[in-house]
C-alpha cells in the first residue's frame, strides 16, 4: 500500500492481485466520494462515502478497495490532539452543543440510521482561538435544541494541508444523509439569522417538515437583520408605537398581522401604548397604521420621522379618522402586567421568543391553550410540565416578556 500525500488531496494508490489501481480520494470541504475503476473496460464509478466498506469483493471481478477510517478521515479528537486543542475544548468554543459522532463516517451511518440531514461544522483546529467562531450565536437555547434533535452533529477538523480557503474561515454546512452538501455558511455569512435559515432550508430540501418553534425563530431573526451578497448585515426590523385605551387588546389583535415579530406593552406619560416591532421587508409602516384604523385598535399613532408623520396622515385621511398624531421623544414605561392572556396560563413559566410570545398570547386569549402549547419546543414543553407540577407556583417569577438567553439556563436547571 502506497500513501502518497498532495496537496489539494489525499490519494491511496493500492494494488491487489492483477487488480488494477483502485484509487480513493478524499476531500474534507466537499461532499466525500470514492472512484472505483472496472478491471476490464476501466470505466471509472463514483462510489458515495455511505457506501464505503473495509474491503469488498465487487461482481464482474472488480474491487473497491477503501481506507480504514483511521487512516483516511482523522476523528476530531485526534486532530485535536495533534494541533493542541482538546475535543472537550472544542465543544465547549462551541458553546457545548452535544455533537453526536466524532468522525464525518459515523455521522453518515448516523444519518442514515436515524433518516436526518448532517450539519457538519468544519473548524481549523490549528486556531485555538479561532476569531471566525461567533460564540454568542451558538448561545441561543432553541438554535441549539434545533441543532441537537433534529441534525446528526459532527465537528470535522481541516488538516491545513488540505484546506482550500484562503482565511481558513469556520464553516457550518448542511449535508444529506449520504454526505451531500446542501447549503452552507463560513465566516462572516454566519448569524443567528442565517443559521436558522439555513437549518430550514435543509430541512426543507430533505422533505423533513420544519418543527414549528423553529419556523418562528427563522421569521424572528430574518424579520430583524438580512445578510447582504457580501456577507455584511443589514438590520430591518422597525418599530411604532401606538396609543390606546387597552393595551391588552393591542397586543391580541397585533399579533393576527403578518410581518409583526414582537409588541411591548407600556406607558407613555399616563398614555397605555404598545410598541410593535416589525420586519420592514414584510409590512411596510403604512400597511401597519392601516391595520390598527382598521381594526380600531389605536386611537393615538406616534411618528419618528417627518415622512411618518405624512404617511400616517394619509392612512388617517384615507379613513376618515380623528387620530391624534403626536411625534415620540421620550422613553416607553414597561407595562408590569404584559400580554395579560399569556399571563393567565402556566406559558408564563416557560422562557419564550419575542414570536413565540405574540402567537401564545394571541391563542391564550381565544381560549386554546393546546394549539399555543404546539408553539413549545419538547425542551420548553419539559419546562411546562415541570412548572404545572410544581406545588410552589407563588415562589415561579413570571417570565412573560423576559429575554429567552438571560433566563433560560437558570430555568433549566432550578426554578421548576
Amino acid at each position: 500500500v502506497q500513501v502518497t500525500t498532495l496537496k489539494d488531496n489525499t490519494k491511496l494508490q493500492i494494488e491487489m492481485g492483477n487488480c488494477q489501481n483502485v484509487q480513493a480520494v478524499h476531500h474534507p470541504l466537499e461532499y466525500n466520494e470514492f472512484l472505483k475503476r472496472d478491471r476490464m473496460s476501466g470505466v471509472m464509478e463514483r462510489i458515495p462515502l455511505r457506501d464505503r466498506l473495509p474491503k469488498e469483493k465487487m461482481e464482474d471481478d472488480t474491487t473497491m478497495v477503501t481506507a480504514d477510517a483511521s487512516t483516511s478521515i482523522l476523528s476530531s479528537n485526534e486532530r485535536s490532539m495533534e494541533n493542541g486543542l482538546s475535543e472537550c475544548h472544542l465543544k465547549k468554543k462551541l458553546l457545548n452543543i452535544d455533537f453526536n459522532c466524532s468522525t464525518l463516517m459515523g455521522a453518515i451511518r448516523e444519518a442514515e440510521r436515524l433518516n436526518k440531514p448532517i450539519l457538519c461544522f468544519d473548524v481549523d483546529l490549528s486556531i485555538p482561538d479561532h476569531p471566525s467562531i461567533p460564540q454568542n450565536v451558538f448561545s441561543h437555547p432553541l438554535l441549539v435544541e434545533a441543532i441537537e434533535s433534529s441534525f446528526v452533529s459532527v465537528v470535522q477538523g481541516l488538516e491545513i494541508s488540505s484546506y482550500t480557503y484562503t482565511d481558513r474561515e469556520f464553516r457550518v454546512r448542511v449535508l444529506d444523509k449520504s454526505g451531500c452538501e446542501i447549503i452552507g455558511l463560513g465566516g462572516n455569512q454566519i448569524c443567528l439569522a442565517s443559521l436558522t435559515a439555513m437549518l430550514v432550508s435543509g430541512l426543507t430540501t430533505v422533505q423533513i417538515e420544519v418543527p414549528k418553534y423553529l419556523s418562528l425563530l427563522e421569521a424572528e431573526e430574518n424579520g430583524k437583520v438580512r445578510q447582504l451578497s457580501d456577507g455584511t448585515l443589514q438590520r430591518t426590523d422597525r418599530q411604532t408605537i401606538f396609543g390606546m385605551s387597552d393595551s391588552k387588546i393591542g397586543e391580541i389583535e397585533f399579533a393576527d398581522l403578518e410581518g409583526i415579530i414582537a409588541t411591548k406593552a407600556g406607558y407613555v406619560s399616563k398614555q397605555k401604548v404598545v410598541k410593535v416591532i416589525y420586519d420592514s421587508i414584510k409590512l411596510s409602516f403604512c400597511n401597519l397604521v392601516r391595520f390598527a384604523l382598521q381594526r380600531q385598535i389605536s386611537d393615538i399613532i406616534y411618528y419618528h420621522s417627518n415622512e411618518q408623520r405624512i404617511a400616517a396622515r394619509v392612512e388617517v385621511e384615507r379613513v376618515k379618522g380623528d387620530n391624534d398624531l403626536i411625534r415620540h421623544l421620550g422613553t416607553i414605561q414597561v407595562d408590569i402586567n404584559p400580554k395579560h392572556s399569556l399571563g393567565q396560563t402556566m406559558l408564563r413559566y416557560v422562557p419564550l421568543t419575542d414570536l413565540q410570545a405574540l402567537k401564545a398570547n394571541n391563542l391564550a386569549s381565544r381560549g386554546v391553550f393546546n394549539e399555543a402549547t404546539h408553539l413549545l419546543s419538547p425542551r420548553q414543553g419539559v419546562i411546562l410540565m415541570k412548572s404545572l407540577q410544581n406545588t410552589k407556583k407563588s415562589f415561579i417569577p413570571s417570565l412573560v416578556d423576559a429575554p429567552i438567553t438571560q433566563v433560560w439556563k437558570k430555568k433549566a436547571t432550578g426554578w421548576t
